[in-house]
């Protein structure tokens, strides 16, 4: 449970003013002897999922005493950190908390002199401390690929007799504590859902998942107030459930909208962490997840239900789901009418394109990933171009076009469909309207083109099929697509 690093003091952010002030402890005070922390200070962190935040300081005596005390304090898992960093984490629910221990080794020295709630937490981490540090040894010795079979097999014999061990410690702690104190039902939401044998093979995932987050209370904010809630939140959402953009929104709004209070931390921080996970995901199409949450819970209504955001910011975003909307897979790719290199021709994505696939190229001839892109594309193109039946459409990005010219001719690229504007365009757009439309001529907003090369797989009716992948993969993926 305890942990070994943690960012400089420094960089903590104050965040008690926004936090919502539900499950809060009453004239507090918090005493600690701390050896070796004689004359210096102590930094009290609040969690918000597994994150900690500056909360208050307090000076430590020639004793090693120090205090915190204050007329309010939200309840949940605090971390203690002395100087190096180092810390310990604590339970706060109750108004006096008195504790011993030293930096040589917190878990180790820790003396709960006063506080119900720390002493069957440190109870708890004791034991497991010691059941894993048995298990250390015998799963060192296993990975010695030289040991015999037999060896081996008696190795995984004791690893899993300490596992039962431990699971029988956890459920003895949990039937003796749960009803009683806050910290019992913090740690069981972190032990292994246990499928009953008679549930049959066809049946065991549903039942592991129904159940899995059967102990986390959404409506007490104690529970994000530690890692262990945003733990059991990060694997249900990116290891339980299928990664399948539908499911994930469903089974966030439905979890989100259970509980009561909007403005509770709970709620902003599972709104904030599933968008901000899955507008993150480097698997595609998950930002299916981040127009849903994005439109349920930011952009929805005004005001905006995401009451922490800066109008400016929340402004930035809502205008980056709207495009990103118009980019998901299965969505009819934005057109783009844009002059070819000559300058001269204009090229409609949506009537002059005729092929069965066309992969869109957006790429800037001075971009040094996408000239060692561009030949892995060539190439692909060369050797399937009439097996799939495939337009190469390039969008240049630079707004110069003299390079991107020579370019093309350099590294015989000629047959491939190459579009982009000129400054006389960008500067004269209403000159152009007639031919064009504004969305193909601010093209880099339309398909959100922040970065280069980004490429871009549609079928014969535009429709997006793949998006913003690298060229190495265009051979796997139409292979599959083509099946």
């Amino acid at each position: 449970m305890m942990k070994r690093n943690l960012l400089s003091i420094l960089v903590l952010v104050v965040t008690v003013g926004a936090m919502a002030q539900q499950q809060t402890v009453s004239n507090y005070e918090i005493k600690l002897k701390i050896k070796n922390t004689e004359n210096d200070t102590v930094y009290l962190a609040n969690y918000l999922g597994k994150k900690l935040y500056y909360y208050d300081t307090a000076y430590v005596d020639s004793k090693g005493v120090s205090v915190f005390k204050g007329k309010s304090i939200p309840a949940g898992v605090y971390a203690v950190v002395t100087k190096g960093p180092k810390y310990f984490e604590i339970v706060v629910n109750e108004p006096k908390i008195e504790l011993e221990t030293s930096t040589e080794n917190f878990t180790k020295f820790m003396n709960v002199k006063q506080s119900a709630e720390n002493k069957i937490f440190y109870e708890f981490i004791t034991v497991m401390v010691d059941k894993r540090g048995l298990q250390t040894p015998l799963s060192n010795q296993l990975n010695d690929s030289t040991i015999s079979e037999e060896k081996r097999n008696e190795l995984i014999t004791q690893i899993r007799a300490i596992d039962e061990e431990i699971k029988v410690f956890q459920k003895e702690f949990d039937t003796k504590y749960r009803s009683k104190y806050f910290t019992a039902s913090l740690l069981s939401i972190n032990f292994e859902t246990e499928i009953p044998v008679e549930i049959d093979s066809a049946n065991r995932y549903w039942y592991y998942r129904a159940h899995f987050l059967e102990r986390v209370d959404f409506n007490d904010d104690r529970f994000v107030r530690s890692p262990a809630f945003h733990n059991k939140i990060e694997k249900y959402f990116t290891s339980v459930l299928p990664q399948i953009p539908d499911t994930i929104c469903a089974e966030a709004q439905r979890i989100i909208n259970g509980i009561k209070n909007e403005k509770s931390d709970t709620w902003k921080y599972l709104v904030h962490f599933i968008t901000n996970t899955f507008e993150q995901s480097k698997v595609m199409g998950m930002d299916r997840v981040l127009v849903c949450m994005g439109k349920t819970y930011y952009c929805a209504d005004t005001p905006s239900k995401a009451y922490w955001m800066p109008e400016d910011k929340l402004k930035e975003m809502c205008d980056r789901i709207n495009v990103t909307e118009k980019l998901l897979l299965g969505e009819k790719a934005p057109n783009l009418i844009l002059q070819d290199s000559t300058e001269k021709k204009w090229v409609n994505l949506h009537k002059d394109i005729k092929s069965k696939w066309t992969v869109l190229i957006f790429w800037d001839p001075n971009c040094g990933h996408c000239k060692k892109e561009i030949p892995v594309i060539q190439k692909f193109y060369d050797e399937n171009k009439n097996t799939y039946d495939i337009s190469i459409v390039a969008i240049s990005t630079e707004l110069e076009n003299k390079d991107w010219k020579k370019y093309i001719r350099e590294n015989n690229l000629t047959d491939w469909i190459h579009i982009s504007d000129n400054p006389e365009i960008h500067n004269n757009p209403a000159k152009y309207l007639g031919v064009t439309t504004l969305e193909s001529l601010n093209f880099r907003h339309t398909y959100d083109i922040y970065t280069t090369p980004q490429i871009y797989i549609l079928d014969e009716n535009k429709i997006i099929k793949a998006k913003k992948i690298g060229a190495a993969q265009l051979e796997e993926l139409f292979e599959k697509m083509n099946k």
